[in-house]
């Protein structure tokens, strides 16, 4: 199985400090702003951006690479298996510092063919 951090990191109260309830504001507030109807979050963590976003009216689907975080799609950034143009918005937060710095530019390359209009 892959895994970046146990499932359960996500659920410590340390984890889940002001500063990362801060940077889910900018997160869903810089999306909303973009009023897409639907997106790709990449990355699920503990699923609150994607919870909001739908709570919002958008369309979510999620993608991450450890099936026990339980995403609708298992993947790697680095080969996604969306046709190209899948999504209006492709979000990734907070996972591009996890995969070796030379393979980045396959990664956004990705992101990009998947998305019709953004990639944040």
């Amino acid at each position: 199985m892959n895994t970046q951090v146990e499932k359960e990191h996500y659920f410590k109260r340390k984890y889940n400090d002001l500063g990362r309830f801060i940077s889910y504001f900018y997160q869903v507030d810089l999306t909303a702003e973009l009023e897409v109807k639907n997106l790709l979050e990449i990355g699920k963590g503990n699923g609150v951006f994607s919870e909001y976003m739908k709570k919002l009216g958008m369309a979510v689907t999620t993608c991450d690479f450890d099936a026990a975080l339980n995403p609708d799609v298992v993947a790697d950034v680095r080969a996604l298996p969306f046709k190209d143009a899948s999504f209006e918005a492709v979000t990734a937060f907070e996972i591009l510092e996890h995969i070796p710095f030379k393979e980045v530019p396959g990664a956004l390359a990705e992101l990009q063919r998947i998305s019709s209009r953004y990639v944040i």
